[in-house]
């Protein structure tokens, strides 16, 4: 990590470059990755219902979770199977807080330019 006061790019550079040496499994799971990725994308402009592609995104999900933690040495499938239902509404409630706060900033955003509009 940068220790001098250069910027948060630098120490963003270094940082992912020291995660890359530390977690070398991040390599090896890039191309997995990818490839579920596409299976997502592809059912995202398929026919298939809502349902279907619900279940497809959890299974794609689940399984980029479930290779990412079995790269800890002490972790198991077990450990897996068990901290699932968390890491699911871990990512759920992530995903609402952060759709949230983009409409909000994107509201004020408008509601501020209207308000300055009035004003001039």
């Amino acid at each position: 990590m940068n220790t001098d006061n250069d910027g948060d790019a630098t120490r963003m550079d270094e940082t992912d470059e020291e995660d890359e040496e530390f977690y070398p499994e991040i390599e090896e799971l890039k191309p997995e990755f990818l490839r579920l990725m596409q299976e997502l994308a592809e059912i995202k402009g398929s026919d298939l219902g809502a349902a279907e592609q619900r279940a497809t995104a959890e299974r794609v999900f689940r399984e980029q979770l479930r290779r990412a933690c079995l790269t800890h040495l002490m972790a198991t499938e077990e450990d897996f199977e068990r901290l699932w239902p968390r890491l699911r509404d871990d990512a759920i409630c992530d995903h609402t807080m952060t759709v949230y706060f983009q409409v909000m900033d994107a509201l004020t955003e408008e509601l501020r330019n209207e308000f300055e509009d009035i004003e001039e």
